[in-house]
């Protein structure tokens, strides 16, 4: 995220300003046309309306393309790295690669093992 050196003096001087210029620019990147279209499309298949009655609606739905839905989630994971590091002082995002991922992926390797276990001791898979 490219953020403007205002932006970047705001988050290093603890100015009150940061958090208005901060939301300001996430909107500001949140306004451009293909992601606008993007967040359109969600909207539209996350309404439960339109797919639970979607005798009602045109078949034809495009829903967003990966690589636009990759950009939303970049922009929130640096939004996330963003208050992280300046009101909890947690660095959720080094050197540009975001660490929760990481965290997340551990947490869930060790519910599959535990799980797994689980099943083996039950005699519901055999080993």
């Amino acid at each position: 995220m490219n953020a403007p050196d205002q932006l970047i003096k705001d988050a290093s001087s603890e100015s009150v300003n940061f958090a208005y210029n901060f939301s300001y620019y996430i909107n500001g990147l949140l306004k451009d046309p293909e992601r606008i279209v993007t967040l359109e499309k969600l909207k539209l298949f996350r309404d439960r309306k339109v797919l639970a009655h979607n005798e009602k609606v045109d078949s034809k739905i495009i829903g967003p393309t990966w690589g636009s839905l990759k950009d939303l989630i970049s922009i929130s994971k640096n939004v996330v790295g963003v208050l992280g590091w300046s009101y909890f002082s947690m660095a959720y995002v080094i050197d540009g690669r975001y660490v929760l991922s990481e965290d997340t992926l551990d947490t869930s390797k060790i519910a599959l093992k535990q799980f797994l276990k689980y099943l083996q001791n039950e005699g519901i898979i055999i080993k």
